[in-house]
């Protein structure tokens, strides 16, 4: 399951409110086109995973992308020049993983 701080949690809560005037909507995260992937506007269906913030749903998680994103943490950087949210690859549970295979 993706990794979502806090920072990105408010952000997505945000956009959601600015954007989002469906009820039961709320942003998701699927495979696109490119092989990438896409934020858009959708409804909750059975085997998404959702990401809740302040008691609400606020990002659901595509099945097709849950073990895909499963070392992957959502966080929103702010600079200069721009705010975005990014993914970023878990370092932590990489080290973690690869400790872990390690012969005793």
């Amino acid at each position: 399951m993706i990794t979502v701080t806090e920072r990105a949690k408010v952000v997505l809560q945000a956009l959601l409110y600015q954007k989002v005037n469906i009820p039961l909507a709320c942003l998701r995260i699927s495979p696109n086109e490119k092989g990438g992937f896409g934020l858009g506007i959708d409804v909750e269906v059975a085997g998404d995973q959702p990401v809740t913030f302040g008691g609400e749903t606020i990002l659901i998680v595509d099945e097709r992308l849950a073990a895909k994103l499963d070392n992957i943490v959502m966080d929103f950087e702010k600079t200069d020049d721009s705010h975005e949210l990014v993914l970023i690859e878990s370092l932590a549970k990489k080290l973690v993983a690869k400790v872990s295979q390690q012969p005793s």
